[in-house]
């Protein structure tokens, strides 16, 4: 069926992504999955479709499904390569690392919420930045197995 009023892909995209994170906060993972699938059908490259790549693997993510997230957050990562988007990276950058901190991989999780720190500064994003300031301040401060997890 031909639309009487053509709608242009990023917009569409868009509005399937704000539906999905709508129900990605309501715990509706599969449903919230499939908006993000759909939405990347429209966008698939550019930071659009990074972002997308990225949140479905944050669905991923809190399925506890750590590989299928990790190749997603790396994908979109790669995407990113040359771009400007670094609050983007930012954020990708630290969903990195929190993968490695649920994988155990401390010194790598440390590593990467290092570099989204750096990039959340360098943009000025105070917001996102404030999010992973107290993960490090838990880092810094805290020890598994003996072995202390913070640096400065």
């Amino acid at each position: 069926a031909t639309e009487p009023y053509p709608v242009d892909p990023t917009l569409r995209a868009r509005v399937l992504r704000a539906r999905g994170r709508a129900r990605l906060l309501r715990g509706r993972l599969d449903d919230a999955l499939l908006d993000y699938r759909r939405a990347r059908e429209h966008v698939s490259t550019g930071p659009l479709g990074a972002a997308l790549t990225a949140d479905i693997g944050v669905v991923h993510h809190q399925q506890r499904a750590l590989d299928e997230a990790m190749d997603l957050y790396e994908s979109a990562l790669a995407g990113l390569a040359g771009s400007e988007a670094l609050r983007l990276q930012a954020r990708i950058m630290g969903n990195i690392g929190a993968v490695r901190h649920d994988r155990g991989q401390y010194d790598e999780a440390i590593t990467h919420y290092r570099r989204a720190l750096g990039l959340f500064a360098e943009v000025g994003d105070r917001r996102l930045e404030g999010i992973f300031w107290p993960i490090w301040g838990w880092w810094s401060s805290n020890s598994i197995g003996g072995k202390t997890l913070g640096f400065t």
